[in-house]
C-alpha cells in the first residue's frame, strides 16, 4: 500500500498503541481513546465503507474503547 502514507495524515495501528501503553506514553485516557478512534477513521478513509476491513476496524475500535474507559 505505497499510497497509504500520502492519504492518511495520522497513521496508527494496534502495535503502536500497545507499545505506547507499555511505555507509559499516554498521560490521559483521552489521548489513548483518540489513537484508538483513528483506527476506524483511517480504515474508513482508505477503504470503501462497506468492506470487511472497515467493519472489523469499527469492531476493534469499539472493543478497545470499552476496555480503556
Amino acid at each position: 500500500y505505497p499510497d497509504y502514507a500520502y492519504l492518511i495524515e495520522y497513521p496508527i495501528d494496534l502495535t503502536t498503541i500497545k507499545s505506547r501503553f507499555e511505555n507509559h506514553f499516554y498521560r490521559r485516557i483521552t489521548s489513548a481513546q483518540f489513537d484508538v478512534r483513528y483506527l476506524a477513521t483511517n480504515a474508513e478513509k482508505y477503504n470503501r465503507s462497506h468492506t470487511n476491513i472497515v467493519k472489523h476496524a469499527r469492531i476493534i475500535t469499539d472493543l478497545c474503547l470499552r476496555v480503556i474507559r
